[in-house]
């Protein structure tokens, strides 16, 4: 059985770094560091993407900072002085690029009508919630409990979905260990375990959902949900 760690150690990014995300917070609301495998990196509203969609921008935070290029740490310490670190922030919606030094004189989210707003640094880890899958291989965790969806039984809401579309099941199950999700995962914000929530008290879960796993050599890489129009697919309440 795929299990998560039970030792959460608080993750603390370096002061430089946490400098730089508070003076960035200030101006643009929370900022996640995140530890990944290629350094560390911080993630923010975007600019360009706050002006067109508004304050789900707040949320989606679509601007990356590449928080070892512009400070010149880790593996960019030796960068040739002719590499301009400033130029280390991209939108990854849009694609359009900043540079931090204009991102950390940006004007006040106030000042730009963005009122009620927050202004928080969380720290978290990229590869904090990786799990054994009892092989000695690191993978993400699963979205909870599932049955193969050959597994199920044939009047099953999810089976009739695919059938009606006329899908071969035990060819989605060979190509994407396709699965249907029966309970999700508990949040674990320190674990990077988290559900975006919905109106009405709702939270977008897995569970209800039909799985597609990404498998390479036999090895878990990603999933994906999907198939969100089966009825019995609604986002769970959330519960206290």
């Amino acid at each position: 059985m795929t299990t998560t760690s039970t030792i959460k150690p608080r993750l603390e990014a370096p002061p430089e770094v946490q400098i730089l995300a508070e003076a960035l917070s200030a101006r643009h609301g929370d900022v996640s560091v995140r530890f990944e495998s290629s350094g560390l990196h911080l993630y923010m509203a975007a600019p360009c993407e706050l002006e067109s969609d508004g304050r789900i921008e707040l949320e989606k935070c679509h601007l990356a900072v590449n928080a070892d290029r512009f400070l010149r740490r880790g593996r960019f310490a030796a960068m040739p002085r002719t590499v301009n670190e400033d130029r280390s922030a991209q939108c990854m919606k849009c694609g359009k690029g900043y540079l931090v030094s204009r991102l950390l004189a940006w004007p006040k989210l106030d000042d730009r009508g963005i009122k009620d707003t927050t202004h928080k640094v969380k720290v978290s880890s990229a590869t904090a919630c990786l799990v054994d899958d009892g092989r000695g291989n690191k993978i993400p965790p699963p979205p909870g409990r599932c049955r193969l969806i050959t597994e199920l039984p044939h009047d099953h809401v999810a089976v009739q979905y695919l059938v009606g579309r006329q899908y071969d099941l035990p060819t989605l199950v060979r190509q994407f260990r396709c699965s249907y999700c029966e309970e999700e995962l508990p949040e674990d914000h320190e674990l990077g375990i988290g559900y975006r929530r919905l109106a009405a008290g709702f939270n977008d879960t897995p569970q209800g959902r039909i799985i597609f796993f990404g498998d390479i050599d036999g090895v878990q890489k990603r999933t994906r949900c999907g198939c969100s129009q089966v009825p019995t697919l609604a986002a769970k309440p959330v519960t206290a």
